[in-house]
Order: C-alpha cells, then structure tokens, then sequence
C-alpha cells in the first residue's frame, strides 16, 4: 500500500496473526504511519536487527533515543531488586514497542529472551508523527493500554494466586503468543521458548518449583510433558480454571487463547 493510505486501510493493517493469538501491531502499519504525509525517507523504514537470546535492547537510566519495535522472537523488562536479585517485571510480545517514553522506568532495561527480529526506529522520527497524526496516537495509546493490562494482570497473578495456580495461569496465556499447533485430537502442542529461569523470575517462584507442578499437571492428565520445552496440553478448562482464569482476562488484555500455526516470522523473519 502506498503512503498516505486512508486511516481504516492503515487500521485494518494495525493487528496481524501472531503465535498463537495475534501481533498488537504491524511493522507495515508503523512505518505507514511515520512515512505518511512526511519526509523522512528511508528513517520511517527503521533499521532491521537481529538479536540473539540475552542481549540487551535498552539500557536502564538513559534518556531514550530510540524507539523498539518486535517483530518476531519474545524479550523481558526487568530490572535488579533491593535484594541483588533479577526482577523481570513484564514480558515484550511480538508486536509491542519499547522506549515509546522519553524515559521509561529508569531503573529497568529490555533484553532479548529468545532469538528475536527487532526494527529501530529514530526517537525524532517517532514522536514528529505522534504530534502531527492523532490516529497513530490513538494507536499507540491503545498499544500502552494493552500493554499496562497485561501488566495489571501479572500483578494480580503474583499477588493473589498461589504458585501453582500462577504456573497455571501462565501456560494457559502462552497459549496466545508462543509457538502452538493444534492437534487432530483437539489438544494443543505448546513450545515454551521462554527459558525456565525467566518464567520463574517472572512469576516469582523457583525453576524446580515449576517442574513440581508440571510433573503434578502431567500426572493428573491436564498436559502431557512431552520435552522439558514441549508440553501437550490436554485438558485446556481444566488448565484454565486452575489458573482462574477465563475468555475475558484474555481479551482484557487483547490475547486470542486459540491454537494456531507457528509465527512464520519467527524463523522467516529471522532469515529474511
């Protein structure tokens, strides 16, 4: 599509299949909005990168001069605890943006947790359209909605539910944004590419705390364990309601819990 689209065809490119539930928003409809009506060039296209797991994206306490878009691959904002320790404070999906503030949490940093396809955006480029294009403020400021729901959720998960039931609720979310394929039995067979580490700091419980439970979920029939990456997942109510969650926390935070084919931009976009 050309610049300067209409504002419901740069709508209706905002959101795109993700995973397994679907991308908050396109790389198309971003660069579409930074290059319409304006003259940035080649700065509204952004700058590939490709990362590997661990590397860092934004540092913690530094004014932010760009802005982060994830395609494809899963990263963390975490941050260091009175106590020394890590503290992963939210997942990035594919599809969100980081450093949209001119300073975001100045004590946290972004780092890659898988193998991920980020495009880099000049801060000046970014927030010239915000002030000149209401639309692509609206969409941004639905992006930090959603955004700061999964955030509310998290918290809710670390502050209500116990371990098990956080473990719970966490597999079934995956289920919208990590790799999922939908079994002719009706099941669904999840990749968990988050390493076991950073779910456990991301929930604040212990790596053998989770195989616990997951050994628990095997034997009771709710999954099947298939790798320590690969789990089948069964029973999906029964996974739900022990995680207390349902339909509606998931669309509160705009996550489709259906099994859908792999993100081709997970290993497409990485070898585009």
């Amino acid at each position: 599509m050309a610049a300067g689209g209409s504002v419901a065809d740069l709508a209706s490119m905002s959101i795109s299949e993700g995973w397994g539930g679907r991308l908050y928003l396109t790389l198309a409809a971003v660069r579409q909005f930074l290059s319409r009506g304006r003259p940035f060039g080649r700065a509204a296209e952004g700058h590939r990168v490709v990362l590997g797991p661990d590397r860092l994206v934004l540092p913690p306490g530094s004014m932010r001069r760009e802005v982060w878009f994830l395609q494809a691959g899963l990263a963390r904002r975490q941050c260091v605890g009175s106590d020394g320790r890590r503290q992963i404070l939210n997942l990035v999906l594919p599809g969100e943006m980081v450093g949209i503030g001119a300073r975001e949490a100045t004590q946290s940093s972004v780092e890659t947790c898988t193998r991920a396809v980020l495009h880099r955006f000049d801060r000046r480029v970014f927030d010239r359209a915000m002030d000149a294009d209401p639309e692509f403020r609206r969409l941004i400021m639905a992006h930090e909605d959603r955004r700061l729901e999964r955030l509310r959720v998290l918290v809710w998960m670390i502050g209500v539910l116990t371990p098990p039931e956080r473990i719970c609720a966490f597999l079934a979310l995956a289920t919208a944004y990590m790799p999922v394929r939908r079994m002719p039995d009706g099941s669904l067979m999840i990749q968990l590419v988050l390493p076991r580490a950073d779910i456990a700091d991301l929930l604040r419980t212990s790596v053998e705390t989770i195989s616990r439970v997951t050994r628990r979920l095997h034997g009771d029939g709710i999954i099947e364990i298939v790798d320590p990456r690969q789990f089948r997942i069964v029973d999906r109510d029964r996974l739900e309601r022990a995680g207390c969650i349902g339909q509606r926390l998931f669309e509160s935070v705009g996550l489709q819990p259906q099994g859908r084919p792999q993100l081709p931009a997970t290993s497409d976009a990485i070898s585009a």
